[in-house]
């Protein structure tokens, strides 16, 4: 079976979903939703084989084309609007990072999934990457022994230019740090319980918000992670290091394992490929098949969208903790 997908926003995001469906014998890109006539006119030109419809709103879309899916992947501030209108068309739905801004805007999109029993699905793809999927099994397997402690560290050299982050409030966290804090989350297979941090804007950059996060996550089992993200960084850099009673794992520029008996780091192997975007595509086809959820649900992704509008509010606060489990089960 062959899914008919609507693509809504077809920006650079939106334009590499159309290839990802359209390469994928489960998928068949039928139609575009993106308000500006000029992305419909660039769409037909780069894919003039699909015969791909066009549409200015989700409305418009639903009443004149037969669809099952929306991948959704417009500006993200309107992840509410389209979430809905998708569903109230009978669509299933794969969100593109972030899943929402706010955690009742993730709410209002989950529990309109359950009400019309459809399936809605976050697009984490970073957990589907080998490194990361690497790391979360070997946690998984106990080769850490009992885990005490991580810090998560990402420096990017990224600018706001003429982009709509530039003026979006904690841009950094929203755009980038919805990726770290899924990492942090899923590599360490626990329920994140309460942050206390600040999002904040350096004195350099182009950016007129909130570039830079500083935090520190409060898990089950005593775990603890510092992070750190920042944008308009001069020089890149990237490091996740968890550490355990039998030994640490780093991800740098590679993955690397470090036991007592070593004292030093090495290399670690991977057992096999973790499938990136298509993952999310095969997850998404078998949940509509069998009527499950995939791993990246919304109902799952409410930790992560929690994990980001807790430092929200714990900036606006003054840098008091914010209990993620009490903004969840509220």
């Amino acid at each position: 079976m062959s899914y008919r997908v609507v693509i809504i926003g077809a920006g650079g995001r939106g334009r590499h979903w159309i290839r990802l469906t359209s390469a994928h014998d489960g998928f068949q890109p039928v139609a575009i939703v993106d308000p500006v006539e000029a992305v419909h006119q660039r769409v037909a030109e780069e894919y003039p084989d699909l015969g791909l419809q066009a549409f200015k709103s989700v409305e418009e879309a639903a009443e004149n084309v037969e669809a099952d899916i929306a991948v959704i992947a417009a500006i993200s501030w309107h992840r509410r609007e389209n979430g809905l209108a998708a569903l109230d068309a009978g669509w299933h739905i794969l969100v593109e990072k972030p899943f929402a801004l706010s955690i009742d805007d993730a709410k209002a999109v989950v529990n309109k999934g359950k009400e019309k029993g459809l399936v809605v699905s976050a697009g984490q793809n970073y957990r589907f990457g080998r490194d990361v999927g690497t790391m979360q099994q070997l946690i998984a397997n106990g080769d850490l022994g009992k885990v005490g402690h991580g810090v998560f560290v990402r420096h990017r050299k990224r600018y706001g230019g003429n982009t709509y982050q530039k003026d979006m409030p904690h841009n950094y966290l929203w755009e980038m740090g919805v990726h770290d804090l899924d990492m942090v989350r899923f590599t360490l297979g626990l329920k994140p319980l309460r942050v206390t941090g600040f999002s904040f804007l350096p004195p350099w950059g182009d950016f007129t918000r909130e570039t830079t996060v500083s935090a520190l996550y409060e898990f089950e089992e005593d775990v603890k992670v510092s992070y750190f993200g920042a944008w308009a960084s001069h020089i890149p850099e990237f490091h996740w290091r968890i550490d355990g009673s039998e030994g640490s794992l780093r991800l740098t520029n590679g993955l690397e394992c470090g036991k007592p008996e070593d004292g030093e780091w090495k290399g670690v192997e991977f057992p096999g490929e973790f499938g990136g975007d298509n993952a999310l595509l095969n997850e998404l086809a078998e949940a509509i098949q069998t009527g499950g959820e995939t791993s990246t649900s919304g109902a799952d992704n409410l930790w992560t969208i929690g994990m980001m509008d807790a430092v929200v509010k714990s900036t606006e606060a003054g840098g008091e903790p914010v209990s993620i489990t009490e903004m969840i089960e509220s």
